[in-house]
Parts: structure tokens; C-alpha cells; sequence
């Protein structure tokens, strides 16, 4: 018996955007529910992920997700899940700092203590 060609395991689409309060790129993991189209004016929840790259937590939640939204399940509603990838973890999830000893930890790539605006995961205006 001949064996069949692979086929991708396709799970949602890859976007990239330009944070002008972080002044990098952040690459989107989006997952698109079953029968979502564009053009049609259904409207869907969407859940916000942190963490969110392919290799963090995005497919897991994607997963909850989907089985969640099976018709004999039916816990949650068909959603759009957003996965924010981290640039740097530990300067993503720990606020800035004034303590020496941590500083290298906390305002690594960029010193956002120094900042006029609010701290980036507190305000509004992240992207």
C-alpha cells in the first residue's frame, strides 16, 4: 500500500505587529473558530493570550478552546483566541524596578522605568 503524503497540521495563522509603546515587534498566533469567514457579520469573543506563542501556551488554550465549543459540549461560545508571544518573559511579566539587583532582570532590552507613560501591560495603548 502506498504511503500517503504528509499534510500540515494547520492550527491558526502567524501575524506579526509593530508596538510603538514597547518600540518592537510582537508576533499574533491567531486562532479562527470552525466556519469563521471575514466577509460574514457574525461576531465572536475574543480571548487574549499571554504567553501565547506555539511553544508557551497557545496551543493548549486552542485546544480547551475548541473542545469547549463542541455542540454536546457547549460550555463557551465559538471564540477567536489572540497568542501574544513574549520577547523576553521575565521583562514582560515583572514590573520595572529601582531596586540595582534586580534591574538586569526587570528592565532588560529596555529601561521602562525611565518611562513618561504608564507601565506597557497597564496601559491601554500596548500596541
Amino acid at each position: 500500500m502506498a504511503k500517503k503524503a504528509a499534510k500540515p497540521f494547520v492550527l491558526g495563522i502567524i501575524d506579526e505587529i509593530q508596538s510603538t509603546q514597547l518600540a518592537e515587534k510582537r508576533t499574533l498566533n491567531i486562532y479562527l473558530p470552525e466556519g469563521y469567514n471575514k466577509d460574514d457579520t457574525t461576531r465572536y469573543p475574543v480571548i487574549y493570550l499571554l504567553d501565547g506563542s506555539a511553544d508557551e501556551d497557545f496551543i493548549h488554550v486552542v485546544g480547551l478552546v475548541q473542545f469547549n465549543t463542541f455542540p454536546w459540549v457547549n460550555r463557551i461560545p465559538k471564540s477567536i483566541v489572540v497568542g501574544i508571544a513574549n520577547v523576553n518573559r521575565r521583562r514582560d511579566f515583572t514590573y520595572p524596578t529601582t531596586l540595582e539587583e534586580d534591574k538586569p532582570i526587570t528592565n532588560s532590552n529596555h529601561d521602562l522605568t525611565n518611562r513618561s507613560h504608564h507601565h506597557p501591560r497597564s496601559d491601554s495603548r500596548l500596541f
